[in-house]
């Protein structure tokens, strides 16, 4: 029951954390928080953990919403609001239940995993959110 808002990541004695909340080999739950207008990598970084993230809001993350390198656990109930790179993104060697999650950006929600990617896009839902899409201009040439 936190909320992080204007995190960023770090190095400490050499050791990178990419996340506003970095989690190396640290078992984790998350419950009903939230990240808010993050900068760097990742809002939340879990590498070879048994993590839970449930029912948090994640919203203007600059990067990932979740970024989890290897382990186990459960990504459930969230929703992700206009995170700059994926909301999920999942490699390593892991074992994860990916379900309910509501995420949305301006090309309509994105989730990146190594494997079964189409089985965790199929139990979560995707859209666009309200903020306005921009598109590069369009460079017109008059013939005389």
């Amino acid at each position: 029951h936190v909320r992080i808002e204007e995190g960023r990541h770090a190095v400490v004695n050499n050791i990178g954390f990419p996340g506003t909340l970095s989690l190396i080999g640290a078992d984790v739950k998350i419950l009903r928080s939230e990240f808010r207008k993050t900068h760097g990598k990742d809002a939340v970084y879990i590498r070879e953990a048994r993590a839970e993230v449930w029912d948090n809001l994640f919203r203007k993350v600059g990067g990932d919403g979740v970024d989890f390198d290897g382990g186990s656990g459960l990504v459930a109930q969230n929703e992700f609001v206009d995170c700059s790179d994926e909301a999920i993104d999942l490699s390593g060697d892991y074992k994860l239940k990916v379900t309910g999650n509501r995420i949305f950006d301006a090309r309509g929600g994105r989730i990146a995993a190594e494997k079964n990617l189409e089985e965790i896009r199929a139990q979560n839902s995707f859209g666009y959110s309200r903020r306005k899409r921009t598109f590069p201009p369009i460079r017109v040439t008059l013939l005389d």
